[in-house]
């Protein structure tokens, strides 16, 4: 449609245009659905070379594994069911529809789930509500008599790179994990807002600091450790994307400040190759650690006071010649070493303690004002009463007759 006639159209017609070629869309999909079933039994992606059919779509097209077995899956499930496969050719189901549709269909073991059945559901309700039916599903036929409920956890990335987890546990497990998470919960709020955390959130950081702290505490630095791709550039200015070796992209000063104090393996490239590959033992040597903890027994930011997860920041970070030596360490919590690190602000001063005028921290915001989290009240002055000059007369006699 030319943007011309697009433009002219109104908010009626927009729609319907919309709802057309989302219809032509589905319908192109289900031939693409037809043509893997074909592809799949006759196991031609043997031929080159590919393990399975999900691994040959992962290489010809470049779709994610986890779309790729979607899309497997329900190519080998349509021909069983022809009015599943016939409402998506026409176009009126939409392909997450059909593949949530399709697990359904006979899933609760008693067959009371029909294809004409699913087909008409389908097509009236969200595919969210489908996927969440499958969910329920799938946990109920885990716990059916005879058969070995099985723990399970899955990830995978999102299109910018953040990560999302699903999986279940036990109930015994499950109450360990939640006990885990809420124990490591900090429970207070951010000095800097005097806001709490959203249960949510408190929860994801929680089972991040949890991690943190096992990935540290593993001798195998091969095993425990996160690798990084990284420009030479992007490394010292901050700037620019670097590649996660699990997935995912990631802002480069957020490598800055995994690598202030972490166990990461910074590999770091240009555009001829390799230059050099950072060492992954980069945490804060045994001897040292105890030492700032014991030194700075919590998070330095003001107003904090966390005292378990702490990280060691370096005022001067390594790839820029910061030494690793007390007077360059200091330690925050995760949430503050972000805010330095990702947030804009810097920190000045000696973290030693001492008597210099340069032994202590002050906090800048990205404005470069000082952050002082509970500035003093202004109390006003103390009134003093005015005395007279001199006694006055009555008051000299009543003291005399008392003589």
């Amino acid at each position: 449609m030319e943007t011309a006639v697009r433009e002219s159209l109104p908010a009626s017609g927009l729609a319907a245009a919309i709802s057309s070629q989302h219809a032509v869309v589905v319908a192109a999909q289900a031939e693409l659905i037809s043509l893997i079933a074909g592809f799949d039994a006759r196991e031609c992606w043997r031929a080159d070379g590919a393990r399975s059919m999900a691994n040959w779509l992962v290489a010809a097209l470049h779709v994610t594994y986890a779309t790729a077995l979607d899309w497997v899956e329900l190519a080998r499930a349509l021909p069983g069911l022809p009015a599943l496969a016939s409402s998506l050719s026409s176009g009126a189901l939409n392909l997450e529809s059909a593949a949530a549709a399709a697990r359904l269909v006979g899933g609760d073991g008693t067959g009371a789930v029909t294809d004409a059945g699913v087909t008409a559901e389908a097509e009236a309700l969200p595919a969210d509500v489908l996927r969440k039916a499958v969910r329920r599903q799938e946990q109920v036929a885990a716990r059916e008599p005879g058969v070995a409920p099985r723990p399970a956890l899955t990830w995978w990335h999102s299109g910018d790179g953040w990560t999302q987890f699903r999986g279940w546990l036990a109930p015994e497990d499950g109450a360990v994990v939640i006990a885990a998470i809420e124990r490591a919960v900090s429970g207070k709020p951010d000095p800097l807002t005097g806001a709490f955390d959203p249960p949510d959130v408190a929860a994801a950081e929680a089972l991040v600091a949890l991690a943190s702290t096992r990935l540290r505490e593993d001798a195998d630095p091969d095993r425990a450790c996160v690798v990084v791709h990284i420009s030479v550039e992007s490394l010292v200015s901050g700037e620019g994307m670097a590649e996660l070796s699990s997935g995912g992209a990631v802002p480069a000063r957020v490598v800055r400040r995994l690598s202030c104090d972490g166990r990461l393996e910074v590999v770091l490239e240009d555009q001829a190759g390799l230059v050099a590959i950072a060492p992954a033992q980069r945490d804060i040597p045994h001897p040292l650690s105890r030492y700032l903890k014991n030194r700075d027994k919590c998070c330095r930011f003001p107003g904090c006071g966390m005292r378990r997860h702490l990280h060691a920041h370096h005022r001067e970070h390594w790839a820029d010649g910061g030494p690793t030596v007390s007077t360059n360490l200091l330690l925050l919590c995760k949430r503050h070493h972000s805010l330095v690190h990702d947030g804009g602000w810097s920190v000045v001063g000696n973290p030693e303690p001492g008597p210099g005028a340069g032994n202590h921290l002050v906090f800048l915001r990205p404005d470069g004002t000082p952050f002082v989290p509970y500035p003093p009240p202004e109390r006003p002055a103390p009134e003093r009463p005015e005395l007279p000059d001199a006694f006055p007369m009555d008051l000299m006699a009543a003291l005399r007759s008392r003589e």
